[in-house]
C-alpha cells in the first residue's frame, strides 16, 4: 500500500474545513495545575551507522528514545552455567564475585565476555523490525543528551525455573546495564515486551525475572557509580503491559494479574529477601485507541490502584512506552495514515488528554516507517512517524527522507511539552467535545505554550485572552500549524494589543501550537537574502545542468519522475554578520509564491545547510552543494544539510513562514543558506503535477526574508521597515 503525500485540491480543502464555528474566548492563567511529560519520545525505528537518522532526530524535538535489544543478539556469557549454580547461596556468592572482579577491573573477561559483547555491540547490525547499530544508537543519544529506556528483551525460552537459569537472568542483565551506564549514561531499562499476550509467560515467572533484572541493574548501576564516579539513578519500568482489545475492562483485567503481581512482590528479591528499593518504580503500559478518555481512565486507575498494591505503597510514574492513534494492523487495514488531518487532529488530542493526567512519559510508535509484512504483503509501516528509504524490498539503506503530518504535530507538542514543565489552566477543554487546548511555560526560555486541535471539520473562530500571563502589549506570538493547508509551518504572527486578546482562526481538522513570550515585546528585524536562485535538471535538455538562472524571474521548486519533466530547486543565501544575536529568540524563514501548474497544497522540504561558498551568478544544477545526482535530493544531510522543516503553497499567490530558529541559533552568526527541494518521500511516489514559483530577491515586494526577533533596541532604520513588513508579514494568511 502506498501511502500517499498529502496533496489536497481546493474543493477537498473546502469540503475539509467545512463552515465557522466559534470557539468563544478562551482565557488563560498561571495557575499551574499538573506537569508536563518529562519524557517526549519514539520507540525506535532504524538507527544505524553511516545514515542520517541523527538530524532527523534532532528535527524531532524528542528528548527520549527507547531502544531495544537482546542478549541472544549481544551474549555476555562465558560459559553455560548448567550445574554451576544450583542454591540461592552459589548465586549470591558468585553474584559478589563478578561484581568484586569488575571493580578492580571493568575490562576482565572472568564472568563477563566482554570481547564478544563489544564487538557485537560496535559492529552488529542487528536486524528484524527494526535496524540498529547498538553503540552507534547509543552514542548519539548520549550526545544529544536524549533520555533512554532500554528494552532488553529476554524471552520465555531462558527458563528462570531453576538456580542455573536464575543466574544467567542476572549475569546478562548486569552485564548490559553496567556496559550501557558506563559508557553511555543509560539507567533507566524494561525487561520483557507486552508479556500479557505473550504465549508461554505467566504472572509468577514474570516476577521472578523481574526481581532478578532489576536486582541485577540496581548492582551495575551503583558499580558504575562507584567505579566511575558517577551519580546514575537506576530505574526499572514495568509490566510493559498491552491493552489488546482497547477497553477499560480489558486493561483493568491486565493490572489485575499482572501489575498486581508484581506490585505484591516489589520489595522482594529473588531470594524472598525484603529490598529497599521497589523492583520497578514506574509503570509502564501501551495503548493504540482513537477515544482519549481510554487514555486517561487507564493513567487515572493506575495512579489510585498502584500505592494500594504496591507493597512498597509508593505512587508511580505513568508512562507510554507505545502509543499511536491506531496500532499497525489497523492502518494496514483501513488505509489510514498518519498525514491525513483527521487522523492528526485525534493524535493530538490524544497527546493533550495524557498531558492532562500527568503521564510522566510519551514515547510515539514508532520512529519510522520500517517495512511491515501484513494482509497485503510488504507495506511501510504506516504507524511510522518518518519516511524510511527501504530500497528495494527489504534491502533498506536507513535513511530517513521526511515526516509526515502526525510527526510533524507531534514535533509541535515535544517543543511546547516536554522537560517536565508546569502546565497552567485555560478556559478550554482539555478532553471531550472537538476544540482542546492545554498550556505550559517554559523557564527555560521565559515562553507560553497553548497546544490546540480541532477535530471538527468546521473551523474555529478563537479569541485568545492572554490577560493572565505575562506577557505585554507588542509581543510578538507565532503559530504553527498541521492541517490540511500547513505542513507544520508558521501560519501567523499576530502582535499583542493593549487589551491582550489576539484571534486568529484554527482549521478543520487540524493543530496548533502557539508561542507566546514573556517580558519586553520584541520586534522584527527583517533580513532580505542577499542571493535566492533556482537550479534546473531536465534530462531531455541537456544544458539544464549547467545553465545559471540568476536571471529568471521566479525560483521554482519542483521534482518529476518523468525522463522529459523539470527537477527544480531554490537556494537562499542570508548575510547575518554584525546582528546582535543575544536579543534574538525567534527566526523566521518567509517565502512569498504559488502552485503555478493547479490549485493544490503542494508542500516541499527545507534545508539549512553549512556550505555558503555558492554564488548565485554562477550557481548550476551540477555546482550546487549536498544535490546529488539527477534527482531533487539532498546528500550530507547531517553533516552540511539539516532539516529544518517545509513550506506548503497553493494555487493563489501567498506568503508561507516557517520556524528556522534551531538552526539560525546554531549556525547562523555569519553567512546561513538555506535549500528548498521536493525530495521523493518513499518508494513510488510522485509529484509530476506541481510546481512552486517563489519570488526572488529582485522582487519590489515578497523577496525571501528572514525574520529575526529581536528584544535589543532596534535602530531607526530598521523601524520603517518593521512598518512596511506588517502589512505583508503580520497579517493571517488563509484561503
Amino acid at each position: 500500500m502506498l501511502q500517499k503525500r498529502l496533496c489536497l485540491t481546493l474543493a477537498s480543502l473546502v469540503c475539509a474545513w467545512g463552515g465557522l464555528s466559534n470557539a468563544g474566548t478562551i482565557t488563560v492563567s498561571s495557575t499551574v495545575i499538573g506537569i508536563t511529560p518529562q519524557n517526549v519520545g519514539f520507540s525506535q525505528g532504524d538507527y544505524v551507522a553511516g545514515t542520517n537518522t541523527n538530524a532527523w532526530v534532532d528535527y524531532s524535538n524528542a528528548n527520549a528514545f527507547r531502544i531495544w535489544s537482546s542478549p541472544d543478539a549481544y551474549p555476555t556469557e562465558v560459559a553455560s552455567y548448567t550445574g554451576q549454580v544450583t542454591t540461592v547461596a552459589q548465586l549470591d556468592a558468585r553474584k559478589l564475585a563478578l561484581r568484586t572482579d569488575l571493580l578492580a577491573n571493568p575490562d576482565s573477561t572472568t564472568y563477563v565476555n566482554w570481547t564478544s559483547f563489544k564487538s557485537q555491540a560496535a559492529s552488529k547490525v542487528l536486524v528484524g523490525s527494526n535496524q540498529l547499530s547498538l553503540d552507534y544508537a547509543l552514542g548519539a543519544l548520549n550526545t544529544r543528551n536524549i533520555h533512554v529506556i532500554e528494552q532488553i528483551s529476554r524471552t520465555v525460552s531462558h527458563e528462570v525455573t531453576d538456580w542455573s537459569g536464575k543466574w544467567e537472568q542476572w549475569q546478562a542483565f548486569y552485564a548490559q546495564a553496567y556496559y550501557e551506564a558506563h559508557n553511555y549514561n543509560v539507567s533507566q531499562f524494561q525487561i520483557y515486551n507486552e508479556p500479557d499476550i505473550s504465549a508461554g509467560e505467566t504472572s509468577a515467572d514474570l516476577l521472578v525475572r523481574m526481581q532478578l533484572a532489576s536486582d541485577a541493574i540496581h548492582s551495575a548501576i551503583a558499580d558504575v557509580n562507584a567505579k566511575f564516579g558517577k551519580n546514575l539513578v537506576a530505574s526499572v519500568a514495568g509490566p510493559t503491559q498491552a491493552h489488546s482489545n482497547f477497553t477499560t475492562g480489558s486493561f483493568q483485567t491486565a493490572y489485575q494479574d499482572w501489575g498486581k503481581t508484581l506490585l505484591a512482590g516489589n520489595r522482594t528479591d529473588y531470594a524472598g529477601r525484603p529490598t529497599t528499593y521497589d523492583n520497578f518504580d514506574t509503570y509502564d503500559f501501551h495503548l493504540y485507541t482513537p477515544t482519549t478518555s481510554l487514555y486517561t481512565s487507564d493513567v487515572n486507575y493506575l495512579k489510585t490502584n498502584v500505592p494500594l498494591d504496591n507493597a512498597s505503597h509508593n505512587s508511580m510514574p505513568v508512562i507510554l512506552s507505545e502509543l499511536n492513534y491506531e496500532n499497525t494492523s489497523t492502518f494496514a487495514s483501513n488505509g489510514n495514515t498518519l498525514n491525513q488531518p483527521n487522523i492528526v487532529a485525534g493524535l493530538a488530542a490524544n497527546l493533550i488528554g495524557l498531558a492532562s493526567v500527568n503521564t510522566a512519559g510519551l514515547y510515539a510508535f514508532k520512529f519510522s516507517q520500517t517495512p511491515y509484512n501484513g494482509p497485503n504483503g510488504v507495506i511501510p509501516q504506516p504507524t511510522g512517524f518518518y519516511y524510511l528509504d527501504t530500497g528495494a524490498g527489504t534491502n533498506n539503506t536507513g535513511n530517513i527522507t521526511g515526516s509526515t503530518l502526525g510527526a510533524e504535530a507531534y514535533r509541535l507538542f515535544a517543543k511546547g511539552f516536554k522537560g517536565a514543565r508546569n502546565r497552567v489552566s485555560t478556559s478550554a477543554a482539555q478532553t471531550g467535545g472537538t476544540y482542546n487546548m492545554a498550556a505550559t511555560v517554559d523557564p527555560a526560555t521565559n515562553t507560553y505554550y497553548a497546544y490546540a486541535t480541532n477535530t471538527s471539520t468546521s473551523s474555529n473562530a478563537v479569541t485568545l485572552d492572554l490577560s493572565g500571563w505575562n506577557v505585554q502589549p507588542g509581543a510578538l506570538v507565532t503559530i504553527e500549524e498541521a492541517s490540511a493547508r500547513r505542513f507544520g509551518e508558521v501560519s501567523s504572527i499576530v502582535t499583542v494589543p493593549a487589551n491582550k486578546m489576539i484571534t486568529f482562526t484554527q482549521p478543520g481538522t487540524s493543530v496548533d501550537l502557539v508561542t507566546v513570550p514573556q517580558g519586553t515585546p520584541q520586534h522584527i528585524i527583517p533580513i532580505s537574502a542577499s542571493d535566492s536562485v533556482q537550479v534546473r535538471y531536465n534530462a531531455s535538455v541537456s544544458s539544464s545542468k549547467t545553465t545559471n538562472y540568476a536571471t529568471a524571474a521566479t525560483a521554482s521548486v519542483s521534482r518529476s519522475t518523468a525522463s522529459t519533466g523539470d527537477n527544480f530547486a531554490t537556494y537562499l543565501k542570508f548575510n547575518l554578520a554584525g546582528q546582535n544575536f543575544a536579543g534574538v529568540s525567534r527566526a523566521i524563514l518567509q517565502m512569498t509564491g504559488k502552485n503555478a501548474t493547479n490549485s493544490n497544497v503542494a508542500t516541499f522540504e527545507v534545508y539549512g545547510i553549512l556550505n555558503n561558498s555558492w554564488n548565485a551568478s554562477t550557481i548550476t544544477w551540477a555546482t550546487a552543494p549536498d544535490l546529488g545526482g539527477t534527482t531533487p535530493t539532498l546528500t550530507g544531510v547531517g553533516t552540511d544539510a539539516f532539516p529544518v522543516g517545509h513550506l506548503s503553497f497553493d494555487g493563489t499567490q501567498s506568503t508561507s513562514m516557517l520556524d528556522v530558529t534551531p538552526f539560525v541559533s546554531q549556525y547562523g552568526a555569519g553567512l546561513t543558506s538555506f535549500v528548498l527541494v521536493r525530495e521523493q518521500q518513499f518508494g513510488g511516489e510522485a509529484d509530476d503535477g506541481n510546481r512552486v514559483d517563489l519570488l526572488t530577491r529582485s522582487s519590489l515586494t515578497g523577496a525571501p526574508q528572514l525574520l529575526l526577533f529581536s528584544s535589543a533596541v532596534p535602530e531607526p532604520s530598521s523601524l520603517l521597515a518593521v512598518a512596511a513588513l506588517s502589512a505583508i508579514a503580520l497579517l493571517r494568511r488563509r484561503l
